[in-house]
């Protein structure tokens, strides 16, 4: 914001997109602890095994955080580097990996808990030390 002059609407676009898929994602979190007793994040869960069509809207919603170009929050990304001059390299890049870093940190949550091996399986599962 003190780069440069911008309009807040911009701001308003980039956030749009992060607050409807927050809200999505959140809600979905919410049914599925609502339905499992052991929902936590230090465990590889599976949750795609009993719940497929939920696991699509939080990966959608993911996505959506992440700033893919399916959602408004892209079109903010893209409004953020267009501020950006030519001779901030150091800017750039911190802004940069800041966006990669989140986007890797969110699909990290999103394989915690649906993707892996869930516990109600019936099919055998290797032991993780193994």
């Amino acid at each position: 914001a003190f780069n440069e002059n911008f309009d807040f609407n911009e701001i308003y676009l980039y956030l749009s997109g992060i607050f409807v898929s927050g809200g999505i994602g959140y809600l979905v979190l919410r049914k599925i602890k609502a339905c499992e007793p052991d929902f936590n994040l230090n465990d590889y869960h599976g949750h795609t095994y009993r719940h497929p069509k939920l696991a699509l809207i939080f990966f959608l919603a993911c996505l959506g955080v992440s700033g893919f170009p399916i959602t408004p929050t892209f079109i903010g990304e893209d409004l953020i580097f267009s501020h950006i001059h030519e001779h901030q390299y150091v800017l750039a890049f911190f802004v940069s990996l800041s966006l990669i870093v989140d986007g890797l940190a969110v699909i990290r949550i999103y394989a915690k808990l649906f993707l892996g091996p869930h516990s109600e399986s019936p099919k055998e599962m290797a032991f993780r030390s193994s």
